[in-house]
């Protein structure tokens, strides 16, 4: 019991201190798929030798379709987590997490057929209730065009989606191979896939920055955009304060990532997901004290209600 209670708090506090970082090095431009794939590849490293102790081989196809199908979902996850974080403001990103209970019971509902509850169906109330306390704290004030038409808000939802479907396939893995070799398993994956998809935006990016060079009619260079719509590039040249972050990033979600296998393998997914909801008060003060982000009251009343009602949709389902 106590190391579950253990392996809890140290991942409620890691996760927040992990989307610290990571919506650092995002907002000095650094890209998502950048942050993720060295990320991984520092925790790959730091694993690569209990990995050789373990026999890779007693493990069926199913086990290596799961593994790779996770780690897909672990490299988009997580460029959709850092892309939001460096759009948006911490204090409302992370109380939106909430939102991954109903995402489950939707899933539940349509994939297995199980009916929600009536509690269930309070608690999805009472997170939209706290959804619009957390929203209307922001500038631009509760409404559905923030809902919708917010583009950090969109990549976080993208993001709790993926993760919540990520966590299915993480805990299949826990289960038939241990929280360790997991761990390996989901760095080196996290590694790969984010390296792929790092080099397949790199490509995107670059064959329609050609395109929109070949289609200028002008053969004058055209007039440059007022500063107020001028985009700051990302900063080309790597800092030390950049590698130092990258450093704590994977140090962060490394602890993020193997608290969670300790509690995958000792409680029910969704019991460990409505657990890890509690990271959602804790990340309002963050953003409150390290970015000086406002309404920190009211944030705070609708991240303590958006938890309560992710609880009951959990426990009541």
């Amino acid at each position: 019991m106590f190391a579950t209670l253990a392996a809890v708090i140290v991942r409620i506090f890691s996760n927040s201190f992990a989307s610290v970082f990571q919506k650092r090095l995002a907002a000095r431009g650094r890209r998502p798929f950048f942050v993720n794939a060295a990320t991984f590849a520092l925790l790959t490293f730091a694993c690569v030798g209990p990995a050789f102790s373990v026999d890779w081989t007693r493990f069926a196809p199913l086990f290596w379709r799961d593994v790779v199908v996770s780690g897909v979902l672990c490299a988009l996850g997580n460029a959709c987590l850092v892309a939001a974080l460096g759009r948006g403001e911490l204090s409302i990103l992370g109380p939106i997490n909430a939102w991954k209970a109903v995402v489950g019971l939707i899933f539940g509902f349509f994939l297995l057929g199980e009916a929600p509850t009536f509690p269930a169906l309070g608690g999805v109330f009472l997170i939209g209730v706290g959804s619009y306390f957390v929203l209307d704290a922001s500038p631009e004030r509760f409404s559905f065009r923030l809902l919708f038409g917010n583009s950090a808000i969109r990549l976080r939802v993208a993001a709790l989606i993926l993760t919540a479907l990520e966590a299915i396939f993480i805990k299949k893995i826990v289960l038939a191979a241990g929280p360790s070799p997991a761990f390996f398993l989901w760095a080196t994956t996290g590694a790969l896939f984010s390296a792929l998809s790092l080099g397949v935006s790199a490509l995107i990016a670059s064959i329609s920055t050609r395109f929109r060079q070949s289609s200028s009619t002008s053969p004058t260079p055209s007039p440059s955009p007022s500063p107020q719509t001028v985009q700051t590039p990302p900063t080309s040249r790597f800092s030390v304060r950049d590698a130092f972050e990258l450093a704590a990033t994977a140090a962060c979600v490394g602890t993020m990532q193997l608290s969670t296998n300790v509690a995958f393998e000792r409680l029910d997914v969704g019991l460990a997901l409505a657990l890890f909801q509690l990271s959602a008060p804790l990340n309002v003060l963050l953003g409150w004290r390290l970015f000086r982000e406002r309404g920190v009251v009211k944030k705070l009343l609708g991240a303590t209600v958006a938890v309560g009602g992710a609880a009951c949709v959990v426990l009541f389902s």
